[in-house]
């Protein structure tokens, strides 16, 4: 499911977050992002199964937010996941 929903997008961004405080932190941003680029669609990676949980939970009502659980934080593994999302970078 996810790799069809990040095909049916264009260019998300991506925010990483690791524990339940930076997830949280992490859909406030979100949340910011969306208010302020209405068509813009959320990548939110997490790496504990407790900010996972969380995030879950968070995006069940938001369409435009997509969770993804990855545990490991490593520069091949943060590769795969830019190829995988083509996220672009929020930098307005």
């Amino acid at each position: 499911e996810v790799h069809e929903r990040l095909a049916a997008q264009s260019a998300p961004v991506w925010i990483c977050s690791i524990s339940v405080g930076e997830t949280l932190v992490a859909l406030k941003i979100a949340r910011a992002i969306r208010a302020k680029e209405p068509a813009a669609s959320v990548v939110l990676s997490v790496t504990t199964s407790t900010g996972y949980e969380l995030l879950l939970r968070e995006a069940a009502a938001l369409n435009w937010l997509i969770p993804l659980y990855n545990p490991i934080d490593f520069a091949f593994a943060a590769r795969y996941f830019v190829k995988l999302c083509e996220c672009s970078p929020h930098n307005k």
